[in-house]
């Protein structure tokens, strides 16, 4: 499933510029926290029974643990795409993705 509809159905505004956060912005509420639950959770959540190799307190539980962990995510997301391991991730969602890591998450 795509977080493409959530995202148009609850666009947030961030930047009027047309730059790259330009509506709609990708947030944690609106399609973030949904990629997380479908690619990363069942590795990186902190409550999972089976990490299968995923480092111990690497989890993507809530918006601040993703933000802990940006410079990874966008490393082995997006410029080495060696997670999630199967790959799989349609190329429209990495760039809402690339675009929740760019514009979405706290300093």
């Amino acid at each position: 499933m795509s977080w493409l509809p959530l995202l148009l159905a609850c666009a947030s505004t961030a930047d009027d510029s047309g730059g790259p956060c330009a509506e709609p912005v990708p947030t944690w509420n609106n399609g973030g926290q949904a990629f997380f639950v479908q690619w990363c959770d069942s590795c990186h959540a902190e409550s999972s029974p089976n990490r299968y190799g995923a480092p111990v307190g690497v989890h993507f539980d809530t918006l601040d643990d993703v933000a802990e962990w940006t410079d990874r995510l966008d490393a082995r997301v997006l410029q080495d795409a060696t997670m999630p391991p199967g790959g799989g991730i349609a190329e429209d969602e990495l760039d809402l993705f690339a675009t929740f890591l760019e514009c979405s998450l706290p300093e």
